[in-house]
């Protein structure tokens, strides 16, 4: 199989030209720098990213190669039913998950949803998370446990 990280969660080692040139470490940070998650700029450049990354033909040039699996990391504000702005994160990457899901159906490809960042961040200083923090709130928090758990159901 393959990984299809820095689709749905951005990470500054696989898109070093983007946050390297706007000193961030992250995508919360990313979203802060273009106004927040309710800026018409910051959605923009989120909603282009996702339509963009993975296209058909991305998918058929897999398959004929013999890939049978792709590895999608994703954010718990993806899946939360709950969408809460204060997270940082723009909302509405699920129709591109959901499209990918169709796309690789088509195909006879598979995919591994890698819950790859959790409320509050489940490891320090790392922006896989989608937020750097100095500490794994998640495992500190009842409310990030329990929102983690809802976005897994």
């Amino acid at each position: 199989g393959v990984n299809l990280g820095g689709w749905l969660i951005l990470e500054e080692w696989m898109w070093p030209g983007m946050m390297e040139f706007q000193s961030l470490r992250d995508e919360y940070s990313l979203v802060a720098k273009f106004g927040g998650p309710h800026d018409a700029r910051a959605q923009e450049l989120m909603h282009k990213h996702w339509d963009t990354f993975l296209r058909p033909e991305h998918l058929d040039r897999l398959a004929r190669f013999g890939v049978t699996h792709v590895r999608i990391p994703l954010g718990y504000w993806l899946l939360d039913p709950v969408y809460n702005a204060s997270d940082g994160f723009v909302h509405g990457g699920e129709p591109y998950l959901k499209r990918a899901m169709t796309w690789l159906k088509v195909r006879r490809m598979r995919a591994v949803l890698d819950l790859h960042a959790m409320p509050g961040a489940q490891a320090l200083n790392d922006g896989f998370t989608g937020r750097r923090s100095p500490k794994a709130a998640f495992f500190l928090s009842e409310e990030h446990y329990e929102r983690g758990k809802h976005a897994v159901r």
